[in-house]
């Protein structure tokens, strides 16, 4: 008696409805899985991180190039700063690293993971200083408060190079 042709239609419409939400909801989860950028669209995906550093590591030992890499940890902060985190961390990538420098979400989302192929023990702890004093100078500019830890990590050395001598063959 309730169901009229009305009620029926306005029932399937709305049932197409969400059902339409449903599959852009799923192709949107999907769609961020497989992104090579991270989840606010800043830093690139952690889910690349681990394949990449392994790359860059196997390649830097076999052409013999120096590869290091910048963990960034926030210890503490407060709501606002996690807030403002993903923002600040790559405006401080930007502001301080070179442009192959690669800035990835860290693994536990707590900061960020730099990595500096090409950069051996010396340019790596520039970098981090660097960072860390870009880092501190947009959480004063934003009036946040956040504890900061920058780690180096050296994957490979720069190769010592011996002086090229000629000889004469003769």
């Amino acid at each position: 008696e309730d169901f009229t042709p009305s009620a029926i239609h306005n029932f399937r419409v709305l049932c197409e409805w969400l059902g339409a939400a449903l599959a852009r909801a799923e192709d949107l989860q999907s769609a961020r899985e497989t992104s090579l950028m991270g989840e606010d669209g800043t830093l690139l995906s952690r889910r690349l991180l681990s394949r990449v550093e392994d790359l860059l590591a196997r390649l830097a030992k076999r052409e013999h190039f120096a590869f290091s890499a910048l963990d960034l940890d926030i210890e503490t902060m407060s709501d606002a700063a996690h807030a403002a985190m993903p923002k600040l961390l790559s405006a401080a990538a930007a502001r301080s690293l070179r442009g192959t420098d690669l800035a990835f979400e860290s693994r536990d989302g707590r900061g960020c993971c730099i990595l500096l192929p090409g950069a051996g023990e010396e340019e790596a702890n520039a970098a981090a200083m660097r960072l860390h004093l870009a880092m501190e100078a947009l959480l004063a500019q934003n009036r946040l408060e956040a504890d900061l830890r920058v780690t180096v990590r050296l994957f490979q050395k720069a190769p010592f190079l011996e002086p090229q001598i000629q000889r004469d063959v003769g």
